[in-house]
């Protein structure tokens, strides 16, 4: 039975989630970010809306200052986290993923954001991309 729930939450989930993606990207077609790109044969349910910039922290700032809050999911690359450091490998040894973890932001995303707060997100970008 909590299958079946969990199953309709997840459908219910991808289903709004995928079209707050669809709205974002609308908007977000003249600004220069870096996006997840979704292969033909796969759906991605978007349950961490990141994009790629340069100038990561001063994006947070700015999205801040107008209380908009984002977060970094992935602060430190695996290789260089303590659970891992039996491997060896240390900076350097993965210079996309490293480059990844120091650029990424994942913007707010839930199901439930209108139209209105998406718009305010996306109007905050530009005029960050456009300082």
């Amino acid at each position: 039975m909590l299958f079946v729930v969990w199953n309709a939450v997840s459908i219910y989930w991808s289903v709004d989630v995928n079209k707050t993606v669809n709205r974002l990207q609308n908007y977000f077609q003249f600004v220069i970010l870096l996006f997840i790109i979704e292969a033909d044969y796969a759906k991605h349910v978007y349950h961490i809306y990141a994009v790629r910039t340069k100038n990561r922290d001063a994006l947070m700032n700015a999205l801040a200052e107008k209380g908009i809050f984002c977060g970094i999911h992935y602060p430190i690359p695996v290789h260089l986290t303590e659970a891992y450091q039996f491997l060896g490998l240390s900076k350097g040894n993965f210079p996309i993923t490293e480059r990844c973890a120091e650029e990424l932001v994942s913007l707010p995303m839930f199901p439930e954001l209108i139209e209105h707060q998406i718009k305010q997100v996306v109007d905050r970008i530009k005029e960050f991309a456009q300082s």
